[in-house]
């Protein structure tokens, strides 16, 4: 699923975003929340995203999904062509009618220490690891298989991966100031097996002709 996301348009007159208070009007239909419920929308609590010059980005899914260490959705960057706004998300597993809808929140944001909540998890998976402070603040290991998350699921779809495919373009930028370009490494490492391929298909055929 591809979807837009916005910048967040409450700031502060210095420029950082703040929480509002958002009260549902008449409800329309039978399953609709009554009128006068009230939401506390705080970016910093919730799934939203930045761009790649660290301004806050939020959309309606932001609200929807939750934090797990195992997630059953991913949400990354729709591709390295588009700016920042475009994310597309996937399911991990089969979603039962009912069931939460999660990613990883240190997969979207590089850090969330201004989160009142990134110091701990209580997502309760068996890889949940502690914490949800973002992708700066996990061990080599753990941001290595987050790396790779992209490549194992859109593989058993049937859909030719990229390292790093599972982590927001504002996750990805991080990573590339530091020298890791992951995506550049994706298609590099693809190349090499292409050609590596065809290396093998020319030897096997010299071998057949001799």
């Amino acid at each position: 699923y591809e979807y837009c996301q916005e910048n967040w348009p409450f700031v502060s007159d210095s420029g950082d975003p703040i929480s509002i208070d958002l009260v549902l009007a008449c409800p329309e239909g039978k399953n609709d929340l009554p009128e006068g419920t009230l939401f506390h929308l705080d970016p910093k609590e919730l799934a939203a995203a930045k761009d790649k010059r660290d301004k806050v980005l939020f959309s309606g899914w932001s609200m929807l999904i939750e934090h797990s260490c195992e997630p059953n959705l991913i949400v990354g960057g729709k591709g390295e062509s588009d700016y920042d706004n475009w994310r597309s998300t996937y399911a991990t597993k089969d979603i039962r009618q009912g069931e939460k809808l999660t990613a990883d929140y240190n997969c979207i944001l590089w850090d969330r220490t201004e989160s009142q909540n990134a110091a701990y998890c209580t997502c309760g998976s068996e890889k949940c690891v502690g914490a949800k402070k973002g992708f700066k603040y996990l061990s080599r290991n753990e941001q290595e298989e987050r790396k790779l998350w992209g490549v194992t699921h859109m593989r058993d779809k049937g859909v030719s991966p990229q390292i790093g495919e599972a982590l927001s373009s504002h996750v990805r930028e991080h990573l590339r100031r530091m020298g890791d370009d992951v995506m550049s490494s994706s298609s590099s490492s693809s190349s090499s097996s292409s050609s590596s391929d065809d290396d093998s298909s020319s030897d096997d055929e010299s071998s057949s002709d001799a």
